[in-house]
């Protein structure tokens, strides 16, 4: 650790000061820097998902938050809670034991525990209950043209067309939007080919899929129903954040300007902007856009680059520096930190199975987690500033590992005595149904 150093003659560390000195001493510390940046700052999201943990034998619920620092949107890692059973009402009640300490009035957005589940279970509930069959009538085209290919050159031959339906997957229906488009496309040469078979000009088939289209192909709501299915999947808020396209702002600026009075007026019915700001924030924009066209910022978002550039530096140049655009740069802060999926949750529980060792306590995985993070945060372990309240919570951590073992003896004695407590109670109420069965007898 001190290579070159006259302490690494001298240093020693053995295993349970180690591991005290990791939970009580930096991990604290980090972590009380992240939570008085959250306090401090004016928003932040949450996002919170669940995964197994195979050492402690228990579920891992790891909550991260999606916050600014500096000119960057960062998600960091915040806590974790470990858990038996993980039902809604225990996901909230060991959610808000790790949050209390929060200000919740800056809280934009929780991206819950398998919040895409959620949705579509949302989402097909809307489906089933409107008892139009969309399941059905979006997964037979593909079942009907499968794994036959007489089937299939019999449609090439009625229709002309050699394009097919796609694979409609029930577990994703939100994302089933291109599927929907399909069918909608071939619509017109799908009832060709049933018209076909009807009037045996081609075989006609017999499975279940084939009698699904042609039940829709009688309805004649079908198209409607279909479109209405499309627009439901779609994603306004998402689809109009295209305004912030570096791209789109310079090669398409009409484009851009009603992408984002669309944004505007969805964040107006999320209560996330005042209805009497739009038209001046959409000027603002506007003074933006101009200010892009013109030579000195327009190879910098003409040139952007997805895989080496990050949205968020780009328009903190432009506009977080800028007085002229604070208004409107209030707004996009917001907008950049929404969140998009459960990436960062997700990789996160590839990190705890990298750390996690047999016999490892579930406190020390949370510390080596938040210290991890911190590093990633500054760079790497050797650019931590060591600063006077680093090594004062360091300095402590023997103090606080002896009040944690006094308080774990404590709790453990209390669990003792309610345990033996509860094995004479049930002797007694034993007892006393024996004694209630005698007397009857």
């Amino acid at each position: 650790m001190f290579q070159g150093h006259p302490i690494d003659e001298t240093f020693s560390c053995g295993e349970t000061k180690c591991r005290y000195l990791c939970q009580f001493g930096p991990a604290p510390h980090f972590s009380s820097l992240l939570k008085s940046r959250i306090n401090k700052d004016s928003e932040y999201v949450l996002l919170f998902d669940e995964s197994m943990n195979k050492k402690t034998k228990n579920k891992q619920l790891d909550i991260h938050v999606r916050l600014w620092h500096h000119d960057q949107v960062h998600t960091r890692y915040l806590t974790s809670q470990f858990i038996g059973y993980a039902a809604a009402t225990d996901l909230l009640e060991h959610f808000n034991a790790s949050t209390s300490d929060l200000r919740r009035n800056g809280l934009l957005q929780n991206i819950g525990s398998c919040a895409l589940h959620v949705i579509r279970g949302a989402f097909q509930t809307g489906v089933r209950e409107t008892g139009w069959g969309l399941d059905g009538l979006l997964s037979s085209p593909y079942y009907l043209f499968k794994d036959t290919s007489a089937r299939r050159d019999d449609f090439t031959d009625v229709t002309g067309c050699n394009e097919f339906p796609l694979i409609f997957c029930k577990q994703r229906c939100v994302e089933n939007g291109p599927v929907c488009s399909s069918v909608l496309l071939l619509w017109h040469h799908l009832k060709s080919f049933v018209e076909a078979c009807e009037t045996k000009r081609k075989a006609k088939p017999t499975s279940n899929s084939y009698n699904a289209l042609r039940d829709a192909m009688n309805d004649k709501l079908s198209v409607a129903k279909l479109s209405f299915f499309k627009s439901a999947v779609k994603y306004r808020l998402a689809r109009n954040m295209a305004c912030l396209d570096p791209k789109l702002m310079v090669s398409d600026q009409e484009h851009s300007k009603s992408k984002c009075k669309r944004l505007l007026e969805e964040l107006v019915t999320l209560n996330r902007v005042d209805g009497d700001d739009v038209d001046m924030l959409v000027a603002s924009y506007k003074e933006l856009l101009h200010d892009v066209a013109g030579c000195e910022l327009k190879s910098m978002f003409k040139d952007f680059k997805v895989e080496d550039d990050r949205v968020d530096m780009l328009l903190y140049e432009c506009m977080g520096r800028n007085k002229k655009f604070e208004k409107l740069w209030r707004v996009v802060r917001k907008v950049l930190l929404v969140s998009h999926g459960q990436a960062s949750v997700e990789r996160g529980f590839s990190l705890n199975r990298q750390i996690e060792k047999d016999n490892m306590s579930k406190r020390m995985i949370v510390a080596l987690r938040q210290i991890i993070d911190y590093f990633v945060l500054v760079g790497g372990m050797l650019k931590v500033e060591i600063t006077k309240e680093l090594l004062s919570s360091a300095s402590s951590s023997r103090y606080r590992y002896h009040q944690y073992l006094e308080e774990d003896k404590r709790k453990k004695g209390q669990e003792a005595i309610q345990r033996k407590r509860k094995t004479v109670q049930d002797e007694v109420d034993d007892l006393k149904k024996r004694k209630k069965f005698y007397n009857l007898t």
